[in-house]
């Protein structure tokens, strides 16, 4: 006990010998939630892909999601994760994978937003994946990883404006600013 007691006080009295703070310090860190590539990205799936149904988004005025029907479901996409055996170096791969689900988000039929969810051979997981357009100009090239499978987090304020107006033409609320 009493050695418990004085180690603790050493730690306490000197944080700074502490040598996992001293690694925590210096090691930096790899980690991101999107990545912009102003070219825009491809979209495993889109080409080609059949419209399966369209529906309008609860509480999105004037947002409209389509589930797309990819005509082969086997695909490839690049991959990004942070080196274990590098500290802040991210590595840039290719993996090939399964499209599980391919939707569309719309205002006013023009796209701002797609949804893929994939499954990798072997990975008993799915990930999830939206390419926004965030301008207006066609091409998708914001990608963010995003845990919901339904509504985008992200609205462009080129969509926000595009629904404000449909919304005030039909008489619906107007998508919140928060």
């Amino acid at each position: 006990m009493f050695r418990i007691i004085c180690t603790l006080v050493i730690f306490v009295a000197f944080p700074g010998n502490s040598p996992s703070q001293d690694a925590v310090a210096l090691s930096p860190t790899c980690e991101f939630s999107e990545i912009y590539r102003k070219e825009g990205w491809i979209i495993p799936g889109r080409d080609g892909a059949n419209k399966k149904w369209r529906v309008p988004t609860p509480n999105k005025p004037g947002i409209h999601m389509t589930e797309l029907v990819p005509t082969q479901r086997g695909s490839a996409i690049q991959s990004f994760e942070c080196s274990r055996e590098h500290a802040g170096r991210l590595e840039i791969g290719e993996i090939h994978m399964a499209i599980e689900s391919l939707r569309a988000f719309d205002v006013g039929e023009r796209t701002f937003a797609y949804k893929l969810s994939y499954a990798v051979d072997g990975v008993g997981a799915s990930w999830l994946v939206t390419f926004y357009d965030l301008d207006g100009s066609g091409r998708f090239t914001l990608r963010r990883s995003e845990r919901s499978t339904f509504v985008p987090e992200l609205i462009p304020d080129w969509v926000k404006n595009s629904s404000d107006t449909q919304a005030r033409q039909n008489g619906s609320p107007v998508i919140s600013r928060k």
